[in-house]
């Protein structure tokens, strides 16, 4: 399959109300424009670059490391991970993010990185998400109850797992929510839990993720309902995709496994459903391929199309069925990697390829940190939220789509609604559309009740609509949609839905503190569904003894004066009618709460402990604080028990006293000497082993010279703050011998990548550092063979002069324009290496890439232009070849292969400048007096990122061939069968001695 950039005909058109999606026009801008993408809004970016602002090592600087999009109470939303807390954005209309909340948890941040917030995860219309924190491990988080997605208070349940990469995935089926994790309450040992959701901390253990009786640990979840049954697409690291059917609901819900599709890959982000066609797009990077599956049967996939890709991001979105999907992909971590395709029945289509790598466009032109995180696509697919570390973008592609047929659509929220209730009718139709109309009608008779029947183009998207709060039973609402095109026919013209109205709300009570002492106040909240007439709560409280009293509100605050049982009920009065006529009413009950004289509680430090740390046990939070309390310890396991805890507010475990990889349940009795009252509780105490010797493996198990051997630390169970090296030997390009490592993007600090620059028998060794603690791992030794070299030095290009740098060559200017510390110009003379005018072609340059300096914030790209020579001058007025070239990263020598290769009539160029802006601006040149003088033209550095060799050699390359395809047999110019000639210059190469009375060529013979 040929993949082409091939501009779409056909736009859509949008209003300025959020969410309104109008119409495809018949004739396209595109063909007017370079691109048929455009560059809409940047919603997280620095203006300027500071010397401070890294690309790691930032906190306080927010980032752009991964996006999700999402549908919420029938809204359509944004969410991104700014690094360390995560931003909402409502997008309705697509192309302008309305920000809606931002997150504080402040969890602080792990030594100095920007990106402790690893991975977090949303779905549809799910209250609770979950996300993975370098601090706090892996966290359950509030969207909270309102119409709006939020982070009320900023609540939060937290796990402390070991790994700190575990998270999880949250899903909703029947109204119910579901959580899957590798960490929380449950008997799973090593991986996934499930469970039911129904507060922050409220978590019910269902079963463990199994596929053929053995646990999995989960790396990314994608829902997708048939509305037949419910499945689940789910990742598994390095193995296959797994698919599960979710049979029924609550604490009856079970996963059965119903296929594990050969090639499908699908972790967090490598896996992406379009359910209006039943397309998947899933990546595997390691094999460098893209599919696209066909799931229209979930139990079966069937695979449709491959394409080549190193890509570890997907998202595959459609306006409606039969429309053609957009896909995006990207590569975290690689500059430029972004692509976007169509995929219809008959394939997959590419488009805009230059437009995501060309650096000249303003988008893409950044000077650090902008590179790949990852992307999502609006619900319709006509707008990408494009993340890059250090920006936030969002890209209109609508230009580059084809025109679909209008489906009609809308979404009423809430659901489900009291009377007394405010709903809102938001028109969701899609594809092209001219005019609309959006009603809601009274049933029976059809009388409209809010919005306009009548199609226009100026109708409003939403509409909202307060449910009578007198009404009768018999009496019901229905909602319309309907779209006009004067194009093309719509597919679904027309939608009508009927509005769920409950006349019978429930109350319900919560009692907080569930646990108090006598004298301590409870507070009492009433929940209930619908709108209640004013002033309708009714409380009755019953003391132990005494006489009973009322109160009035929502939530009223009692004092619990006395021991004993307590009975709560309370009233809540509606305006509208029961189904016999009269006042409803609801009613809810607590009996027999009890208060006590004493509530036993205590803490653990450190949480999460090993065997060889000591272990404090602190009762002073039960109460009452200051009451005459006698405190009673149990430390137990199946197997083993700890007897030395004092009958004190505190015990003190002394290290080696428990177990290692062991659960401890530690009970604490605490009993009011008063009235001998007891009050117990017990927590659990998992221990870890202690006793771990960091080891250190490499490959490969043979390096050369100059070959990049990658050190990793084994054997240590937790994570690592930090790890200083000692490789006892000189590295390529000056490297640090004793590198030291900070956690950060792309490093645990587990791994240290080095290459030796001598051969040899070294030792390596390595310290790390744990929550303050220094431990040595046991040192390795490996040996280097004499053969090899350290990378940078030439292995492309084969025309270059050597040993012709001026040390004094610093005067090499672009008049104010330019910064001589970035350009770099050779001159190439084409009798020096033997190459004939008008007979060779360009067809690569290449820039040498000897330093290292991501950590400085490369790579770094720069512009190089081949431009012919005049008088001794680039002409820079003529562009024979211009390409970037990507250095500072240490990998050797960067090439740049041309499209088509640059024939060349002469001597010739090759200027690196920067930017394009500097293009035309006046260059002042002082020849070197180097060996080869005169070809030479620098500054003190040269290009970004690399440096001059210490032999002198220059740093940019070029690859000339004989220009056989363009000139073939000689022909200078011309051609036969209609070409005109100036001249013919013929090169009868090997050509023996005598006499030719004719030739021929493809258009006949030629008489001399």
């Amino acid at each position: 399959m040929t993949l082409a950039p091939t501009p779409r005909a056909g736009a859509w058109l949008w209003t300025g109300i959020a969410g309104a999606l109008l119409t495809f026009s018949l004739t396209s801008s595109a063909s007017a424009q370079i691109h048929c993408a455009s560059w809409i809004d940047t919603l997280l970016t620095y203006p300027s670059y500071p010397a401070e602002i890294q690309c790691v090592s930032s906190p306080n600087y927010d980032r752009s490391s991964d996006v999700e999009t999402f549908r919420w109470k029938g809204h359509d939303y944004m969410i991104m991970n700014r690094g360390n807390e995560l931003s909402i954005y409502n997008v309705d209309d697509p192309r302008n993010p309305t920000h809606t909340a931002t997150s504080d948890f402040d969890f602080g941040t792990r030594g100095d990185s920007d990106y402790d917030l690893i991975d977090f995860d949303v779905c549809d219309d799910c209250r609770y998400g979950i996300l993975s924190h370098k601090v706090k491990r892996t966290v359950v988080f509030d969207l909270g109850a309102d119409g709006t997605p939020s982070f009320p208070d900023g609540d939060y349940a937290f796990y402390d797992g070991r790994d700190l990469k575990i998270g999880g995935y949250v899903f909703a089926k029947g109204g119910q929510e579901y959580l899957l994790s590798g960490t929380g309450p449950g008997n799973c040992e090593t991986g996934t839990r499930l469970y039911t959701v129904d507060g922050l901390s409220s978590l019910s253990f269902l079963s463990c993720v199994e596929v053929g009786g053995a646990e999995i640990l989960l790396e990314g979840l994608h829902e997708y309902d048939t509305g037949a049954a419910f499945y689940l697409f789910t990742g598994v690291r390095d193995e296959t995709a797994q698919v599960f059917r979710a049979d029924g609901a609550g604490a009856a819900l079970s996963l059965v496994h119903v296929a594990s599709p050969a090639g499908m890959f699908g972790r967090r982000y490598e896996l992406s459903i379009d359910s209006n066609n039943d397309l998947l797009a899933s990546a595997n990077m390691d094999d460098s391929e893209i599919q696209i599956w066909d799931i229209a049967n979930p139990e079966s996939p069937q695979r449709m199309w491959t394409i080549s890709g190193q890509v570890n991001n997907v998202s595959l979105r459609s306006p409606s069925a039969g429309a053609a999907s957009t896909l995006m992909v990207n590569t975290a971590g690689w500059p430029n990697s972004t692509r976007t395709f169509t995929v219809d029945s008959s394939g997959l289509e590419e488009f805009e390829a230059s437009y995501w790598t060309d650096i000249s466009l303003e988008h893409n032109d950044q000077p650090i940190c902008v590179f790949a995180a990852g992307g999502a696509l609006s619900s319709d697919g006509s707008v990408l939220y494009l993340s890059r570390y250090a920006m936030h973008q969002v890209f209109e592609l609508i230009e580059c789509l084809d025109p679909v047929p209008a489906v009609a659509n809308l979404v009423v929220t809430p659901t489900e609604v009291f009377p007394g209730d405010t709903i809102e009718i938001r028109n969701v139709s899609s594809g092209q559309i001219h005019r609309w109309a959006l009603w809601v009608t009274e049933e029976p008779g059809g009388t409209v009740a809010a919005g306009n029947a009548t199609s226009t183009d100026t109708n409003p998207w939403n509409i909202t609509f307060q449910i009578p709060q007198d009404l009768l039973w018999a009496t019901s609402y229905e909602a319309h949609v309907k779209v006009e095109s004067d194009d093309l026919v719509p597919t679904t013209p027309k939608f009508d839905t009927g509005i769920v109205i409950d006349r019978t709300p429930q109350a319900t009570i919560t009692v907080e503190p569930s646990a108090i002492v006598v004298g301590e106040d409870v507070t009492l909240t009433a929940t209930t569904a619908g709108s209640p007439a004013a002033d309708p709560y009714l409380w009755t409280i019953d003391p132990p003894s005494g006489s009973s009293f009322t109160r009035i509100g929502a939530q009223p605050t009692v004092t619990l004066d006395e021991a004993g049982g307590w009975d709560f009920h309370l009233r809540v009065s509606y305006d509208h009618g029961a189904e016999t006529g009269g006042l409803y009413e609801a009613t809810a009950s607590v009996l027999g709460f009890r208060p006590a004289s004493v509530v036993a509680d205590f803490t653990i430090s450190p949480q999460s402990p090993f065997h060889n740390q000591q272990i404090t046990l602190d009762g002073s939070s039960s109460r009452p604080a200051g009451g005459e309390l006698s405190f009673a310890w149990t430390v137990e396991s199946a197997g083993h028990a700890h007897t030395g805890c004092p009958a004190e507010v505190t015990c003190t475990i002394p290290a080696e006293s428990l177990n290692p990889d062991t659960t401890y349940d530690v009970t604490l009795t605490v009993t009011n000497n008063g009235d001998d009252a007891v009050s117990e509780i017990i927590k659990p105490l998992a221990v870890g082993n202690g006793d771990f010797q960091p080891t250190i493996t490499y490959l490969p198990a043979d390096p050369e010279i100059g070959e990049s051997v990658i050190f990793t630390i084994r054997d240590v169970p937790v994570d690592i703050d930090g790890a200083t090296w000692s490789m006892g030997a000189p590295g390529c390009s000056g490297a640090d011998p004793t590198p030291e490592c900070v956690p950060g993007l792309w490093t645990d600090c587990k791994a240290q990548a080095y290459k030796f620059a001598a051969n040899g028998t070294w030792t390596v060794n390595v310290s790390i550092e744990i929550d303050g603690a220094v431990i040595s791992a046991t040192p390795t030794s490996i040996t280097v063979a004499d053969t090899g070299y350290c990378a940078g030095g030439w292995d492309c290009g084969n025309a270059g002069y050597d040993n012709g740098i001026s040390a004094s060559a610093t005067t090499l200017g672009a008049g104010s324009a330019g910064d001589p510390d970035s350009i770099l110009a050779v001159k190439f003379a084409l009798d020096d290496f033997g190459y004939e005018p008008n007979r060779h072609k360009i067809v690569s340059f290449c820039a040498a890439n000897k330093i290292d300096a991501t950590v400085q914030g490369g790579p770094w790209p720069n512009e190089v232009f081949i431009h012919p020579d005049s008088g001794g001058m680039p002409d820079e007025s003529i562009i024979l070849g211009h390409g970037t070239v990507w250095t500072g990263d240490g990998s050797g020598s960067s090439e740049v292969v041309l499209t088509t290769p640059a024939p060349i009539s002469g001597d010739f160029w090759l200027l690196s400048r920067g930017d394009l802006q500097w293009i035309g601006e006046d260059l002042n040149v002082e020849r070197d007096s180097g060996v080869n003088s005169g070809h030479s033209y620098s500054s003190s550095t040269g290009i970004a990122g690399i440096q001059l060799t210490s032999q002198g050699n220059f740093l940019l390359r070029v690859t000339v061939e004989p220009d056989n395809d363009v000139f073939a047999n000689g022909f200078e110019s011309g051609s036969s069968s209609g070409w005109s000639f100036d001249s013919i210059n013929i090169f009868l190469d090997d050509f023996e001695s005598g006499t030719m009375s004719a030739w021929t060529w493809a258009s006949g013979a030629i008489q001399p």
